[in-house]
């Protein structure tokens, strides 16, 4: 049976680290791209971890202010929120939530459109849940646009606060034309 998600590749975290770059699996082969997160953990309390791209030309991190997204943060626990983040050179900020120490965590399914075509910007959408304090679960809707027309070949997730990403897993698919 033929699926229109093709799997590219998958990373596991199994030490402590900060970032983590995984490289070419933007090509022409697909326009848009699927990324699962799952099992993230930190050594201490809550942190955040951002998205960068990497340049299709030599794979290194964009890190210009380029970046603007903007997301709604649903807490149950208490008011709900907005964020606006225009000019950002941090990245997709929480594109993977807010992880915390085991057993909290947090996951994430997040869609990439276009970051190969250099005629073209690229956009981006994500939902992330993560547990923190306990029992509490908090949701974040997310979109973004990175605003230039580079063409990219992989992405970095990159710490926005302490701690260290400790655990989880990560999977790229190509969404088939």
């Amino acid at each position: 049976m033929a699926t229109k998600l093709q799997f590219i590749a998958a990373h596991e975290v199994t030490s402590t680290v900060t970032s983590i770059s995984i490289d070419n699996v933007f090509t022409a082969e697909f326009d848009n791209y699927v990324i699962y997160a799952r099992g993230l953990q930190t050594a201490g309390s809550t942190a955040t971890y951002n998205l960068k791209l990497l340049q299709a030309s030599d794979g290194a991190v964009v890190s210009n202010t380029n970046y603007t997204s903007m997301f709604e943060s649903c807490k149950p626990n208490t008011s709900f929120g907005e964020s606006r983040n225009a000019s950002n050179s941090s990245g997709w900020i929480e594109f993977f939530g807010d992880p915390d120490l085991a057993p909290e965590g947090s996951g994430t399914v997040g869609r990439i459109y276009n970051p190969f075509a250099s005629d073209q910007f690229t956009y981006c959408t994500w939902r992330s849940q993560h547990a923190q304090g306990g029992s509490t679960n908090r949701f974040y809707y997310a979109a973004g646009v990175f605003l230039d027309t580079t063409s990219f070949r992989g992405f970095q997730i990159s710490q926005g606060l302490t701690n260290d990403l400790t655990a989880g897993n990560f999977e790229i698919y190509g969404i088939a034309k």
